[in-house]
């Protein structure tokens, strides 16, 4: 059973020596594992809060690079829980139960807590500095709050799911875990996270037949950074169907071309909003990825 906490010593320190160039203007190619035990309250500390078997078996969550003033999508898959039978989705806990991250875990490091189901997914962005108790931002809440735009030390929530995040200026480092009262160290279950860098997407036509023969354009605005001839063709790919050929638009934008017959029946059914989402890597293994909404039709042109 959890049970109240009392107060703790813990160790803050600055973390250097990351393998990443900020002046690329974009997020390496990162696929992690995040454990249910890493508590992102712990986030830019040294090591584990001490003085209380409460915290035996939590970890600190991993440090992922970030370049300030970029635009980043996460996607994360499995299961974990705050409590072994209580496992759910990154999105969390299904009935939307909460309990609020305790205040002796949100003074530790100064970084705000999140108002959102159990288990989910949530992240908080750092400069190479360790984080300011005194510089506590607002609590953000799932459904009201955006966040897609969180501050340095603010946690937000990602769930399964969030694109086109801006990254906060002079934030060097992403940490990710799971959202939890207090005691991560009962907690249970891993997810697969995957961080990209954002790009804008429009798909034309705005509807789709899944049983045309036809063909359907994705325009790709390519941050600064970015140049058309250092992408992967091969890795390119939208609802399963692989990219077939690619040119670029007099705007500067990249046009890449898909067989409509070519979608994965099992990532996109028919229906009025549908979101397609590109994927694909640079030479160098940078990610990236964008979506669009669509209306996409059936074989016989019915919803």
């Amino acid at each position: 059973m959890k049970r109240s906490m009392r107060r703790v010593s813990v160790q803050v320190s600055l973390v250097t020596g990351l393998l990443f160039l900020c002046s690329s203007g974009s997020v390496s190619a990162h696929e992690v594992t995040v454990s249910g035990k890493a508590c992102p309250f712990f986030a830019g500390q040294s090591s584990c809060p001490t003085g209380d078997e409460f915290f035996n078996d939590q970890v600190l969550p991993e440090a992922i690079p970030v370049c300030g003033g970029s635009m980043i999508s996460i996607s994360a898959e499995g299961t974990w829980g705050h409590v072994e039978g209580m496992e759910s989705s990154p999105e969390g806990r299904s009935d939307g139960f909460c309990d609020n991250t305790q205040d002796p875990y949100v003074n530790l490091g100064g970084i705000s807590r999140v108002i959102a189901p159990l288990n989910t997914l949530i992240g908080v962005f750092l400069t190479d500095a360790a984080p300011d108790p005194a510089a506590l931002p607002t609590s953000l809440t799932l459904g009201a709050d955006d966040m897609t735009t969180p501050g340095l030390q603010q946690a937000f929530a990602i769930g399964s799911n969030l694109e086109y995040i801006h990254v906060p200026e002079g934030a060097t480092r992403l940490f990710l875990g799971i959202n939890d009262g207090y005691e991560w160290s009962n907690n249970v279950g891993s997810v697969n996270v995957t961080i990209a860098s954002a790009v804008r997407i429009d798909i034309k036509p705005e509807t789709l037949n899944l049983n045309s023969k036809g063909v359907f354009t994705a325009f790709i605005e390519l941050p600064e950074e970015f140049d058309a001839e250092d992408i992967d063709m091969s890795t390119v790919a939208c609802a399963g169907a692989p990219a077939q050929k690619s040119m670029l638009a007099d705007d500067g934008r990249l046009l890449i071309k898909f067989d409509c017959e070519a979608l994965d029946p099992e990532k996109v059914s028919a229906g009025d909003a549908v979101k397609l989402t590109v994927t694909g890597k640079l030479t160098d293994g940078t990610l990236f990825a964008g979506s669009d909404t669509v209306r996409v039709i059936d074989k016989g042109g019915k919803k």
